[in-house]
This record gives structure tokens, sequence and C-alpha cells, in this order.
């Protein structure tokens, strides 16, 4: 923190200099002209129209003259390895711009089992890209066997490293029906104070609140207006399909 202040007071100097671009404002929809971004390690220390006394002789500077200087996207709910490699998918990712993804891994895990998350984690780190995974909440499909699902031990070992958000496609049916399995992973995200991601397709009325009280928070199964507004309405962070 202090070696970001003192750069964007030009006591310390950036590490690299994006000058003189055309910066999308997120926040106020705004491009604005003649704007530098200074960077100090993997923070960005300032932002303006003049960076001058951030750059010193080491500092790396490329300039963006008509160029448009925009946040990384973020996809917030994928299945990276569910069709090709982790370093196949992430050459797609970064041409469109996303510089971070949250994915699902629930497929890799019905092929490959824990062992196979730990190796997909490896190969996650390595990218030029930022990649959080969501342990599988539920079976793939129908009753899996025991290998199919994570042990509390093994989810506990999971949990703590810091790429794992927490728990994601939590089916709603196992969860009213209590699954033993399904709810022990819940309880372990939420007692790490991590996320428990759902899959909500076809819950409605006292089914969909059900879910909602033991601790999902988000749904990205709505597939009309209706289906948003309610899974708004009890607190889920709502996406929307891309088929809909």
């Amino acid at each position: 923190m202090f070696e970001l202040i003192d750069v964007a007071l030009g006591k310390d100097k950036a590490e690299l200099v994006i000058k003189n671009g055309s910066l999308l404002n997120v926040y106020t929809g705004e491009i604005l002209d003649g704007f530098s971004v200074a960077i100090k390690g993997e923070k960005i220390a300032y932002v303006g129209r003049d960076a001058n006394h951030t750059i010193g002789a080491e500092t790396r500077v490329i300039r963006a003259k008509n160029q448009v200087l925009i946040p990384g996207f973020i996809d917030a709910h994928a299945h990276m390895f569910a069709f090709c490699r982790v370093d196949e998918t992430v050459k797609y990712a970064i041409k469109g711009g996303t510089t971070t993804v949250i994915t699902e891994v629930i497929d890799t895990f019905f092929h490959v089992g824990y062992p196979g998350l730990r190796e997909f984690m490896k190969a996650a780190r390595i990218q030029p890209i930022k990649i959080f995974m969501l342990l599988p909440g539920s079976p793939f499909i129908g009753e899996s066997p025991k290998k199919q699902r994570l042990t509390g031990e093994e989810a506990d070992s999971l949990l703590k490293q810091s790429e794992v958000l927490g728990v994601g496609e939590v089916y709603w049916p196992y969860v009213l029906r209590k699954d033993e399995n399904a709810l022990m992973l819940i309880s372990k995200a939420l007692t790490q104070n991590k996320r428990v991601e759902g899959h909500g397709a076809g819950a409605k009325d006292k089914n969909l609140a059900a879910y909602a009280s033991a601790g999902v928070s988000s749904c990205h199964e709505a597939i009309n207006a209706e289906e948003a507004l309610e899974r708004l309405n009890l607190g889920f962070t709502t996406m929307i399909r891309g088929e809909a």
C-alpha cells in the first residue's frame, strides 16, 4: 500500500506506465482522452492526465495514443476444462479481453476426481490470466458413486487455497432433500467465509426460498425476466444465461 502512495505522489517510480490513451471509466460511462495509468507490481498506483512524475529511468512506458484502455473482463461462470485444455482456453480468453475466469470444475471432477483437481490447479496457476475455481457441490449427474464426491478432508484442503472461492453448481434438489455431502460442502465453505454458488434451474416459490435459506448466494439458471426478478428479490446474484 505504502509504495503505491509513493508512486502516486512521485516519491517512487512506477514499473510500467501506459501513457496518453483513451480510458474507459466504467463507473461514469465516459471515455477520457489523454489519460495515463501507472503500475507498481500488480497494482495500479496512479490514473490521470499527467503521469510523468511516476516515470523513472527503469520505468517501461507504453504509448497508447489512439488506443482505448479498459479493465479486463471477468468471466464469472465458466466450465474451462469441459471441452479443451486450460492453456488452449486461455488463448481465446485473452483475445477477447478476459483477464479473470471463475470456473466450475464439476466436469473435471466427474472424470478425474480429487487428484485431477489438484492437477487442474497446478495448470491454472501458471497461466497468464487469473483463474479461480469453485468446488463441485453436487454429483455431475444422477446418483454418483462415493469416489465422485469430495470428502470433508479433501474439501478442507482445497478451500484453504486462495484460488478456490467456494463451492459451485450446488443443485437445488440435493439441498432441499438434505443430501449430507452437499450440506457438508456448503457448511465448510460458509465457515471459511467462502461463497456457495447455485444451480437453481426450475426452482421457484417456496423451493427457491428454501434454497436461499441454505446459504446459496447465486443462480445462473434464470431463463426469463420473471425468474430473474424472483431470484433478485430473494437476494441471489443472478446471472444471465448466454442462451437466454
